[in-house]
C-alpha cells in the first residue's frame, strides 16, 4: 500500500473513503497503519478535535460512554493537527480524561484534506464498506443514531455546514457583522455586541486592536469570545478571581462556579469605539455586564481560603539545569531552569485550574531561576506536600484577605 498519501480529493456523503496511512496513532494497539485496515472492521465515526476546543472536550466523556456501550459494533477515531507530545501532555493533565481511551490521529494532514474543515466537533459517519453515510456536528452522537448506525441502519442526519472562510471562523471581523451575516441577528443582546455561544468562530481571550481598514478605519476594537462568565468578569476587571472569590445571586452563581466549559454558559463581546482609551474600554465592558446582567459589581477585600505556600527548609531550588524545560510526568509537572514568578503566575495559578489563589509565602526571589516540580492535582493537601518536601516546600490552606467580586442585584 501507498505510504505518501497521495489523495487530495474531498470526500462527500457517499462517497468511498480511501485507505490512507496514518503515520501516528495514540492509544491504539498500533502507531501507525492504514484507517481501513485498523478502523474499518466496523463503522467507523471520525470525530475531529484540538486541545483548545472547548466543545469537543466537554463531549469527550459522553462519547466514550457511547464507545464502551457499542464498542463490539463500532469504532471510534479522534483526528488532530496538534503533534502526538501535545495531545499526550493535555491527556494527562484533563482529570476527566485521564481514564478514557480516546484514540486519535496526530499531526495529521491527510485526513483534513478528505474531510476539509475549521469549526470543529467536526463528525464523519463510515460504515463498513468503507462508504460516507453522514457528516455532522458532535450533538448528533447520540445513543439512538449510535445505536442504528452500528446496526447498519441508513442514517438520514443533516449535513454539516462547515464555514472554511477563516476570517469568519475565527472572529476576525467585527462580531455584530458576523451575527448579521450568519444568524439575522438572532442572537444579539445588546450593541457594543453581547452575545451568547457563537459556533461561526473559535473562543479568544479579551484583546485590543486598532483597527486598520474599513469604515472603522482608526477606531479601537476590544473582543472576547465563547468563554463563560467568571472569565468575562475577570477580563473585565484585570483579575484573577477564584470560584470562592466570587458572591453573586444564586442565579448567576451557578454560571459563575462551573469548572467546565458549557455551551449554555458562554458570552461574547464585541465593542468598536472611535475613543481608543483603552481604560474607557474596560469600564464600558464593566457597565455593559452590569447592564444586562442588572447587577452592581464591586471590589472589595475579604477573608477567603488560599493555599498557603512556604519554604520549610534550607533545600535549595536554584537551578542547576543547563537548558529551560518544562513538562507533565505522571501528574507531576516539572519545571527546569524556570523563573519562579513565571512558575507561580502563569501555571500554578493559572494554568493548573485550582480551586484556590495560591500565595506565596516562601520568600524567593521571583526571578530566581529554579529546578522544581508541582503536582497538578492539590485535593489532598497531605500527598501533595509528599512531593513539595522534595524541594523544602510546602501548602495549607488558610484564610487570607484577597480581592473579591462581590454582585448585588441591581433592583432599578
Amino acid at each position: 500500500m501507498n505510504k505518501e498519501n497521495t489523495y487530495a480529493q474531498e470526500i462527500r456523503v457517499s462517497d468511498k473513503v480511501p485507505n490512507v496511512y496514518l503515520p501516528a496513532i495514540l492509544n491504539h494497539r498500533k502507531s501507525s497503519g492504514y484507517l481501513l485496515t485498523e478502523f474499518g472492521e466496523k463503522p467507523l465515526i471520525i470525530d475531529f478535535w484540538f486541545t483548545r476546543c472547548g466543545t469537543c472536550i466537554a463531549e469527550m466523556p459522553h462519547n466514550d460512554s457511547l464507545r464502551r456501550k457499542y464498542g463490539a459494533d463500532i469504532n471510534f477515531l479522534y483526528v488532530t493537527y496538534e503533534p502526538m507530545e501535545k495531545v499526550k501532555d493535555f491527556f494527562s493533565k484533563k482529570e476527566k480524561l485521564k481514564n478514557l481511551n480516546i484514540v486519535t490521529v496526530t499531526s495529521d494532514t491527510i485526513i483534513k484534506k478528505l474531510f476539509p474543515n475549521i469549526m470543529n466537533p467536526h463528525v464523519v459517519w463510515i460504515d463498513k464498506t468503507g462508504v460516507v453515510q453522514a457528516i455532522t456536528g458532535g450533538e448528533y452522537i447520540t445513543d439512538k443514531n449510535i445505536d442504528e448506525f452500528s446496526k447498519g441502519v441508513a442514517l438520514k442526519l443533516p449535513i454539516k455546514v462547515d464555514n472554511r472562510d477563516r476570517v469568519v471562523a475565527f472572529g476576525s471581523i467585527p462580531l455584530f457583522t458576523i451575527d448579521e451575516r450568519y444568524n439575522a441577528n438572532r442572537t444579539t443582546k445588546v450593541y457594543s455586541f453581547l452575545g451568547g455561544y457563537n459556533s461561526q468562530f473559535n473562543g479568544f481571550i479579551f484583546r485590543f486592536e486598532m483597527v486598520d481598514h474599513g469604515n472603522f478605519k482608526g477606531f479601537l476594537r476590544s473582543r472576547i469570545g465563547n468563554v463563560n462568565l467568571l472569565s468575562m468578569f475577570n477580563e473585565a476587571y484585570r483579575n484573577r478571581f477564584k470560584r470562592n472569590q466570587v458572591v453573586a445571586p444564586d442565579d448567576l452563581m451557578q454560571q459563575l462556579q462551573s469548572a467546565d466549559f458549557k455551551k449554555e454558559y458562554a458570552y461574547c463581546y464585541d465593542l468598536i469605539t472611535a475613543d481608543t482609551s483603552k481604560e474607557r474600554a474596560y469600564k464600558k465592558f464593566r457597565h455593559d455586564l452590569d447592564d444586562y446582567f442588572s447587577v452592581k459589581t464591586r471590589v472589595i477585600n475579604s477573608p477567603v481560603d488560599c493555599y498557603i505556600l512556604k519554604k520549610i527548609n534550607n533545600v535549595s531550588i536554584n537551578s542547576k539545569s543547563e537548558t529551560r524545560d518544562r513538562g507533565n510526568d505522571n501528574g507531576i509537572y516539572v519545571f527546569k531552569k524556570t523563573d519562579w514568578n513565571v512558575i507561580l503566575n502563569v501555571f500554578v495559578n493559572g494554568d493548573f485550574n485550582l480551586p484556590y489563589e495560591v500565595i506565596d509565602e516562601t520568600g524567593i526571589d521571583p526571578s530566581l531561576s529554579v529546578d522544581v516540580a508541582f503536582p497538578l492535582n492539590w485535593s489532598n493537601v497531605e500527598q501533595c506536600n509528599v512531593e513539595l518536601k522534595k524541594y523544602g516546600l510546602s501548602i495549607g490552606i488558610e484564610k487570607r484577605d484577597r480581592k473579591t467580586l462581590v454582585l448585588e442585584r441591581d433592583i432599578r
